[in-house]
């Protein structure tokens, strides 16, 4: 081991029994909670610290019979080792290194190495360094690596595409397995795109004012048209928000298929346009109100014409408002109401009513 002078302090209560420089480096060293160590430029191990010995399972008689550095390190680490001492054996200073050492009953455990050259006379000698167990820190980066491979799995499987894009360029930083089976795309291809490659020209949306919206109140919700691979198209609702990724602020949008909405909406109005049509061409005089306030929702044609009304006239208004009720007052119609309410589904009353011109 290569010796440290270390000058002797000038104290006249500093007696000979105390300890010499060698022991009080030894103990010093002992005292560390890293592996201290020392090895030759042949790559046998000349020094290991008391806290080395006890962690590695060896003893002094171990070293002193001596055993190479890279015996102590797992297999597929002794490569990459021996070169890192070459380097430090030619005068550099690499940065920390992590490894696995092997212990002397075959237990194994972390370490980061921090080395530098012994240098004896002007001439590099051997390597002194430290072995920092970091099991902690390993198992705290392996649970941060199962907790994002659960979000990436959250991530990917999710019902919804989810994109984020640069807020500014609009440009994909990543994006979910949803949008790539959706959009025909593999995820490297989307990761060179943005939302300009998968909105068709023709639709016009306000980017900027979306983006306004987004930096003034943190989201905003709007509905698009998407382009598949293929050319086709689906319509889309996209829900966008403003988060922070990697120490910058970029878009999180979440990106929802509404085609079934759309064709239930468009089937819902071309079965509203032609129960109106039947409606209205019912030759019986019939209307429709609303039960909370009896105004008009629909007549038949044929209602407006035996009463002289135009359709505009009497939409939103009551009978009673209209003049056309003589035996129908309020008092009656909440008894009709009454009924209906109780589960009679129907019912039949007489009366007279007042057309526009006063015929009854």
């Amino acid at each position: 081991m290569t010796k440290i002078a270390h000058p002797m302090p000038q104290n006249s209560n500093f007696s000979g029994t105390q300890l010499n420089q060698d022991d009080r480096f030894r103990e010093l060293v002992d005292f560390l909670p890293e592996i201290v160590f020392e090895v030759d430029n042949q790559g046998t191990v000349i020094f290991v610290n008391k806290h080395g010995l006890d962690l590695l399972g060896y003893t002094h008689e171990d070293v002193e019979k001596g055993f190479f550095a890279l015996d102590i390190l797992t297999p597929q680490d002794r490569e990459k080792a021996q070169i890192n001492m070459g380097r430090v054996l030619a005068g550099e200073k690499p940065e920390p290194v992590d490894y696995t050492v092997l212990t002397a009953d075959g237990d194994s455990f972390p370490v980061i190495a921090k080395s530098a050259p012994i240098v004896e006379d002007g001439k590099i000698i051997g390597i002194r360094g430290f072995l920092t167990d970091i099991s902690d820190r390993k198992v705290v980066e392996e649970s941060l690596r199962q907790s994002e491979k659960r979000l990436r799995n959250l991530f990917d499987q999710a019902g919804d595409s989810i994109f984020l894009s640069d807020l500014i360029s609009r440009k994909f930083i990543d994006v979910n397995d949803n949008a790539c089976s959706r959009l025909g795309y593999s995820r490297e291809e989307l990761l060179g795109m943005g939302y300009d490659e998968i909105s068709p020209s023709e639709i016009e949306l306000d980017n900027e004012a979306i983006k306004r919206q987004v930096m003034a109140a943190g989201g905003a919700q709007f509905e698009s048209v998407h382009v598949r691979k293929d050319g086709s198209t689906f319509p889309v609702e996209v829900s966008t928000r403003l988060i922070d990724f990697d120490g910058r602020q970029v878009t999180q949008s979440f990106v929802r298929d509404i085609s079934q909405r759309k064709e239930a909406e468009q089937e819902a109005k071309a079965s509203a346009e032609r129960f109106t049509k039947i409606f209205r061409s019912n030759p019986a005089q019939q209307s429709i109100s609303r039960l909370d306030d009896g105004a008009i929702v629909d007549v038949s044609n044929s209602w407006l014409t035996t009463l002289g009304f135009e359709r505009d006239d009497v939409i939103g208004k009551t009978a009673l408002q209209l003049g056309i009720a003589i035996d129908f007052d309020k008092s009656v119609r909440d008894q009709l109401i009454d009924k209906l309410k109780s589960g009679i589904p129907s019912h039949t009353f007489e009366g007279q009513l007042r057309s526009r011109s006063g015929e009854i």
